[in-house]
Parts: C-alpha cells; structure tokens; sequence
C-alpha cells in the first residue's frame, strides 16, 4: 500500500505548546486577546449577562483551531481558571436535537472529565447528585428549566460560569429549528448568567434562510478572513523551524544560500492552499516527501510521522463503515449507541435510563433492536447474574471516546488500547523489532489497513450507491415534484452521505407536501 498523507489536519492531536508555535494570523490573535479580555471583565462584574460569539468562515479557514487556543489558555490562566468551567463539545453529537441535549452533554463532559481540566471533585459530585433530578423528566421544556437551573446553582454556589465551545453552531440551529427549540437557545444567548457560548459556523448569513439570522442579534460575530501572503509564510517558517529541530535534511533544503528554493516553496505552497490553514499542513507535508526524495535516499525524519497523526487517520478510514451504518439508525437508538460508545467497559440498561430518561420499556425494545441489527451484543464479563451490553465494533466505542476532546495526553491510552484490539502481543512486538525507524506506527497502520481493508472497501461502496440513488430521487421528482415519499427518501439518503444541510431541506420540503 502507498503511504498516506495526513489530509485531515485536526488541532486536537497536537500537545498546547504546539499550538501556541503555529499560531499566526493578526486578526486570530485579535480576536483571543479580546476573547480574553472580555473574560476577566465578566470576572469582575458578577451580575452581569455572559456575551455570546459566533466564529465563522468557510472550512479550513481555522476556527476549531482557535477554539483549541482559546480553551488551552483559559485553562493555563490562574484567575480565569478559577471562575470558569472552558467546555469543548464533541463535533458529533448524534442524537442531540433540543437546547437540554446540549446542557446535559456539557455536564457530561464535566462530570466524567479525567485530563484535570476541571480539578473541582465537589462540583462533580454536586453534578452527580443533581444529575438523576435533571433526567428523570420526559418533558423537553422542563428539563432544559432544569438544566438552566442546575447551572445557575453552580455559578451561585462555586463561583463557576461555563464556556460551551460549539462546532457546526448553524447545523445545531437547523436541527433546533425543526424540533422547535430555537426559542429556547435563543433565551440562553443573551439572558445567562451562568453559560456563555461560543460557536463556529461556516456562515451566519443563511443559517436559516434568513440574510440576517436569528442569532445575528444575539452574538457578536467574528468573520475569519484567508491569511495572507506573509502570515502564509510565517506559518511556513514556523513550521519548518519546528520540524527542523530533528531533521539536518530540511534545514538544508529550505534554508539555501540564495534563499531562491525556500521562496519558492513558500510561494506555491501560498497560491495552492489559497490562505487556509489547514491546507497548508498537507502541502507542507508534500514539500517534506520532496526533502525525502533529494536527500540521496535516506528519509527525513520529521513529526507529521508522529503516532497520532497515523491514528486520526486510522480512525478516520476504519470507522467509515460503523458511521455510515449509524447514521441509518432512528435517533432514539443512535442516543443509546452513543452510551454504550462513551464507556469503556460493558453497561446496565439502568445506567441507558439514567443518562437518556427513556423508561425500561423504552430501552428493552431498543436494545433489542440494535441486538438483531448486530450493532451491540450482550456481555457477562462484568457480572454473569445481570445483563450488561456492549457495542459489538470496540472501535467505534475508541473512536467515539478519542473524539469527546480527550486530552494530548490522554489520547496515548487510546493508542495502546487500539493495538490491544487489532493485534495481539506477538505481533507487535515482532513489528517492533524489525523496524529500525520511529514510524513503528506506519507499520503497524499498514496491516491494520490490510486487515480491515475489505470492510472499509464495503463502506465505499456503500457511499457510492448511495450517491448512485439521488440521481434516481433528483430523476423521479423532475415528474412528480409533489412527492413526498421521494422527498423524504432522497433526504435519508443524503444524510447518510453526512450531507445533513441539504437532508433537512428535503424532509422539510415532505413535511410541507
């Protein structure tokens, strides 16, 4: 198998020093400072209301990147650490349609934190306790008051506002918008004491159809704008003096007498990504391949080879086949795919209640369901006299977990507990003793591709008939318009191709039919 380049550059694999080395933009450092700024003035002033923001711009232009800069130092500063719970929401949250799915996943995230982000114990086990008062209610509308309210409570009682830090914001407010819940988000926004959100979106123009959204005046909105020629090139050098520190080769090939090839690397690389960071880190990565190439044979060793890089990729191709099957699901059934993938270990359908507030009837149909789709399966490792569940794929229940914003270092237990899955001992250590490089992890992605190779081919192919099936819907709808079956088929299918926008266009469209 050909080696594969890193396309899908994520700043969460990367330790905060990192980030901090490859910061660069005037305006990104602009828009932190007064991130920052406003923070220590809302420190000061307890009464008043948290300001909102929206991050927008299209994608690769580095707002999840920002929010990991912004989230790093909130957690460095003393004082700001002292008063304030920073909140990154996972990029899929499957299930969550309503305002109180949002609230409760971010007192998920604060109760089963690990990484020390938030160090107060009592305020997890204030939240524990509060927790089953919050989820025993059916009723949408009363659990988000509860939720509201339980956040309120640890503001009055610890002296801690939370900062939930949400990617895809406009996806979030479509969905809101067909349960009817916008209202509600929109009561958060400007009147909370106690939550402050700041979300990225790839516009706020069109969010819902409107030239000026409904959020429009309830945010202050930042417009993320290309870097430009220079910040291109100061990127570059930073990186290149960052990669450089292990690598004699790439000094030597960017850093020429004449300064002319370091030019123009720069200046193709500058034209080709079209000033969007996350560009810019595969194209680096393929001048790094040249460097290779000209240095008579031997490989340069440089740190887009490191261990995690290979694992977002490996989870990126391996699990192609688990989401799309997910996707398929009804949304109840995805909410306890989503337990079952958070936890480590096998579960009780009592600890499904406690988290979703389905009642026992509820969970016993759907865990039988997902039974006989072959999505989970019951286990007796934990206790042979009750029955506890687990999925039946351990690697969607990895890559769930190393995507809920587990920590730079956290995410090396994720790598032993990956190869413990894949391989078994021996294995790994004869891949061990045969290389004579750092990039063991290459090895070992190469079999694992081999492995699972035929798995992921079925996934593929699955996206492709699936594709192949609008052309049919787009073909029957240019007779029959007024179809609402069509509609809402050709709707299931995009959203199994991940296209949720353009899915929820199609449903509304049957619902009006």
């Amino acid at each position: 198998m050909s080696e594969i380049l890193i396309s899908r550059y994520h700043p969460g694999v990367e330790s905060p020093e990192t980030l901090e080395e490859i910061f660069v933009g005037k305006d990104r450092e602009v828009l932190i400072s007064e991130l920052l700024k406003e923070l220590k003035n809302e420190i000061e002033d307890k009464n008043r209301y948290l300001q909102s923001h929206l991050i927008y711009g299209p994608t690769g232009i580095g707002k999840t990147f920002i929010l990991w800069v912004l989230f790093n130092r909130i957690k460095e500063d003393e004082n700001l650490k002292r008063y304030y719970l920073p909140i990154l929401l996972p990029e899929e949250l499957f299930g969550v349609n309503n305002v109180a799915g949002i609230l409760l996943e971010a007192l998920k995230i604060i109760l089963n934190d690990s990484s020390r982000t938030i160090p107060d114990e009592d305020i997890r086990d204030f939240i524990r306790e509060k927790l089953n008062w919050v989820i025993e209610i059916d009723d949408k509308d009363t659990r988000f008051d509860r939720c509201e309210s339980l956040f309120d409570e640890i503001r009055n009682r610890f002296d801690k506002r939370v900062i939930i830090m949400a990617e895809n914001l406009d996806k979030l407010l479509i969905s809101f918008k067909r349960h009817k819940e916008l209202d509600k988000f929109l009561k958060v926004l400007p009147r909370s004491k106690s939550i402050k959100f700041i979300g990225t979106a790839i516009t706020f123009l069109d969010v819902l159809g409107d030239i000026k959204g409904p959020i429009y005046g309830y945010t202050y909105h930042h417009k993320l704008e290309p870097l430009n020629e220079d910040e291109v090139f100061e990127l570059i050098s930073r990186l290149i003096e960052l990669y450089s520190k292990e690598n004699e080769v790439l000094i030597k090939y960017f850093h020429s007498p004449d300064g002319r090839r370091r030019i123009n690397i720069f200046k193709a690389i500058s034209y080709l990504c079209g000033g969007l960071p996350r560009m810019i880190f595969p194209l680096f990565e393929i001048a790094l391949s040249e460097c290779s190439r000209l240095s008579d044979g031997k490989e340069a060793v440089h740190r887009f080879d490191t261990s995690l890089k290979f694992m977002q990729e490996m989870f990126e191709r391996l699990t192609l086949i688990y989401r799309e099957n997910l996707w398929s699901l009804p949304e109840k059934e995805r909410m306890v795919i989503e337990i079952l993938a958070s936890s480590d270990k096998a579960i009780r359908p009592i600890d499904i209640k406690g988290k979703t507030g389905f009642n026992s009837a509820e969970i016993s149909t759907y865990l039988t369901r997902l039974i006989k789709r072959g999505c989970i399966r019951t286990s007796t490792e934990v206790d042979k006299k009750k029955q506890f569940y687990i999925l039946s794929e351990p690697l969607l229940s990895i890559w769930y977990r190393w995507r809920q914003g587990a920590s730079y270092e956290q995410k090396w237990s994720f790598v032993v507990e990956l190869l413990s899955w894949l391989f078994k001992k021996e294995e790994i250590k004869k891949v061990i003793e045969k290389e004579e490089t750092p990039d063991i992890m290459k090895s070992l992605y190469t079999a694992a591709y081999e492995r699972l190779k035929s798995k992921m081919a079925e996934a593929e192919y699955l996206r492709e008939i699936r594709k192949e099936g609008l052309k049919s819907f787009d073909e029957a709808l240019k007779t029959k318009p007024d179809d609402a079956t069509v509609w809402y088929n050709k709707g299931v299918a995009l959203r199994k191709l991940g296209r949720t926008q353009d899915a929820i266009i199609c449903f509304d469209k049957a619902l009006e039919i």
